[in-house]
């Protein structure tokens, strides 16, 4: 069983929104870059954004990620040789809800391996 990574550099953006008249608003955008890494064996979560907000809801990014991985493993096509650095944010304070930045990572990163993986 080989280890599933990018074949690129990838700069992943995601916009998770929901805008609903009942009250069940949300809104997490984000934006992921996925860089293979051949010094790394598992996956490594950066962060660059240091202005709260943002910098209190990157922890969920990195469970979105986390989440990701372990999916992956358990339909043993596991994941490595990875860095994911969180590049952008914007938080809006009325409509945040932390496990949507999680939801948000897991989003971006199943886009950026359906387009972009390869097993090394």
């Amino acid at each position: 069983m080989g280890t599933w990574t990018v074949t690129r550099e990838i700069d992943q953006p995601i916009r998770h929104r929901c805008f609903t008249s009942s009250g069940g608003d949300y809104l997490a955008d984000l934006t992921l870059r996925l860089s293979p890494d051949l010094d790394l064996i598992g996956v490594e979560f950066c962060n660059i954004l240091t202005e709260p907000p943002a910098v209190d809801y990157a922890a969920d990014v990195e469970l979105g990620i986390r989440e990701f991985a372990n999916r992956r493993a358990k339909d043993l096509r596991p994941i490595g040789y990875l860095r994911v650095t969180l590049l952008e944010m914007p938080i809006s304070l009325v409509d945040a809800k932390p496990h949507r930045f999680k939801e948000a990572a897991l989003m971006a990163m199943t886009a950026a391996f359906e387009a972009a993986e390869i097993e090394i």
